[in-house]
């Protein structure tokens, strides 16, 4: 099976913070913001589980919604059991 269709797991940092409402149609994810060295605001979001289309579909929303990436992190290995971040977290949906 091509790695294009095969779902995992990716981890989202992005610059500022976000609540789950512009999320809500990816499916669950959990939300959790911190303060950087530099003290801006950065927002990680875990648990996201979908394949390459559905990653492409997700980084072009939020760039439709003006929100800088710092990083995309891909996770092949995916179990029911939410991937542990660092930070605060605000929501999970």
């Amino acid at each position: 099976m091509s790695h294009l269709v095969q779902p995992a797991a990716y981890i989202i940092v992005i610059q500022g913070r976000i609540d789950c409402a512009p999320l809500e149609w990816s499916g669950p994810v959990t939300i959790a913001s911190a303060v950087a060295d530099d003290d801006q605001a950065i927002t990680t979001l875990s648990g996201i589980v979908t394949d390459q289309a559905g990653l492409i579909g997700l980084i072009r929303h939020l760039h439709g919604l003006g929100i800088v990436l710092l990083s995309v992190t891909r996770h092949t290995q995916i179990s029911n059991r939410s991937l542990a971040i660092d930070g605060e977290t605000t929501h999970a949906a």
